[in-house]
């Protein structure tokens, strides 16, 4: 089973945190819309910045990472702290059955109590075709099982998605957003940005849109990759 975000052995991590102008926060009610087996996809989210990725090439497989049964294509994250909106796009591929039965179920969590989930896209890419992802597959909202266990309910949800007939070969490609913040942080924006995964990432980008105005404090953690600082617009 995949989740979001995945564990890592160490963490290195770019250190984001950015008090916002506004501390009001408007919370943002709802929940995903379904009809059956059939999910009901939006567009995404405006600002999101495309990236060049060829899924139908066959990439070397490395010895020592594909005991984990996929690699990820794509790790593609960004944040606009304007709008309060976040987008994240994932393409991975199956590299044997093992892969295909541990990690064939996207799985989001997200608190309807303040936050937005929209789905963009599921698309299975084989032999040069592009497959609905959410055509016969199961589509399911559930709360998590930690809360049972623990006996404190947060008011989480996950939503799975598991696609019909995957098979190793395979490179998935999905994208969702999820708008809203948590009042608890009263409007103030940080994140971290993971640099060492368990598992094969041969594209990863964290992409964060704010006003020129407001002022960023990053620091490094055992990584010397430094952001790259754009204009675009007025932002």
């Amino acid at each position: 089973m995949v989740r979001f975000p995945p564990s890592v052995f160490w963490i290195s991590a770019l250190l984001l945190w950015l008090p916002k102008w506004s501390a009001d926060v408007v919370s943002a009610q709802g929940a995903i819309e379904s009809k059956g087996a059939t999910l009901v996809l939006k567009s995404r989210p405006e600002l999101v910045d495309d990236v060049s990725l060829n899924l139908e090439k066959p990439v070397d497989v490395i010895e020592n990472q594909s005991r984990e049964g996929f690699g990820y294509r794509l790790v593609d994250i960004q944040k606009n702290i304007e709008t309060d909106e976040a987008f994240f796009r994932y393409a991975y591929e199956f590299l044997s059955v093992a892969g295909v039965q541990d990690d064939a179920e996207i799985v989001i969590e997200y608190d309807p109590a303040y936050e937005t989930l929209q789905v963009h896209g599921v698309t299975i890419h084989r032999d040069g075709k592009k497959l609905d992802g959410t055509t016969g597959g199961l589509i399911r909202e559930v709360r998590p099982e930690d809360e049972f266990d623990s006996g404190l309910l947060y008011g989480h949800r996950k939503l799975l998605i598991i696609p019909a007939g995957i098979r190793p070969g395979d490179v998935m490609k999905y994208s969702y957003s999820v708008a809203g913040v948590n009042p608890y942080y009263q409007g103030k924006f940080f994140d971290e940005v993971e640099m060492n995964w368990e598992t094969r990432v041969l594209k990863n980008r964290y992409r964060l849109v704010k006003a020129p105005t407001k002022r960023l404090i990053s620091k490094n953690r055992n990584t010397k990759v430094q952001p790259i600082k754009r204009a675009f617009g007025d932002l």
